[in-house]
């Protein structure tokens, strides 16, 4: 299983669009075997998540994201974890043993993850 995790500075990022580093960590049972860190290439709201899409990510955990990568993501069978707040490693060790559970719906409503200000800037979509 490959977990892609929105980071910044080895904490999960707020904001999906605004990440410019995301963390991939290869697990083999219910262990990481391999972080892999890159950097975001490009921060378009499609582009991002077809990236991810393309490397074989299954889970992806992040603070806040909007609507369009949600359902690009869920469209291709890809798990969402949102409303994170604590270090990378945690976050992903949390979901391995089922303490963070992925969003079940194709559809996030503003309030549920970002704060009003920033969605009204366009920041989470």
């Amino acid at each position: 299983m490959k977990i892609a995790v929105a980071s910044e500075e080895g904490y999960v990022s707020e904001n999906f669009n605004q990440c410019q580093e995301f963390t991939i960590f290869k697990i083999q049972g219910e262990r990481v075997v391999k972080k892999i860190p890159f950097k975001s290439y490009d921060n378009e709201t499609q582009e991002l998540p077809e990236y991810l899409i393309g490397h074989g990510i299954e889970v992806v955990i992040v603070g806040c994201v909007g609507n369009t990568p949600v359902k690009l993501f869920h469209e291709n069978g890809i798990k969402i974890v949102l409303n994170v707040k604590s270090d990378i490693n945690q976050a992903v060790e949390g979901f391995l043993k089922g303490q963070l559970k992925p969003v079940k719906t194709n559809y996030i409503d503003e309030n549920s993850c970002c704060n009003k200000q920033q969605c009204k800037k366009g920041s989470c979509y």
